[in-house]
């Protein structure tokens, strides 16, 4: 995510008449919204997967009336598991963190941006 800021925050505010440095700036972003976006998605897939997994086993008991005491026991002993992969047990990986992340990405641009612009009086 690092990268991905200043790679922006090149584009945005360094950007010139020069081809190269505009199209540095741009594979930049590129490569770094790529890797974001390879690292960040398939991981909310895998949550939504999993949990739909979960509750489809939690829901076997009920379609085996005869062996209910059985598979009820074994589903609550091995299947309490909640979330599957998560930041340091903190927060779920699902598609809002994206959002979130690139609205902090926004944030500190706009931040730094303006850390830029202020004059001091002397």
């Amino acid at each position: 995510m690092i990268g991905l800021f200043w790679s922006s925050y090149s584009f945005v505010f360094y950007s010139s008449n020069d081809f190269a440095m505009l199209f540095v700036t741009t594979i930049g972003t590129v490569i770094n919204s790529t890797q974001l976006l390879m690292v960040m998605l398939p991981a909310a897939a895998a949550n939504q997967v999993g949990i739909q997994a979960r509750n489809i086993v939690i829901s076997l008991p009920g379609w085996f009336p005869k062996q209910y005491e059985k598979l009820n026991i074994h589903v609550r002993q091995n299947f309490t598991q909640e979330d599957f992969l998560t930041l340091w047990k903190i927060y779920k990986n699902d598609k809002s963190l994206l959002i979130s992340a690139l609205g902090t990405l926004l944030t500190y641009g706009f931040l730094v941006g303006t850390l830029g612009s202020i004059e001091f009086p002397k």
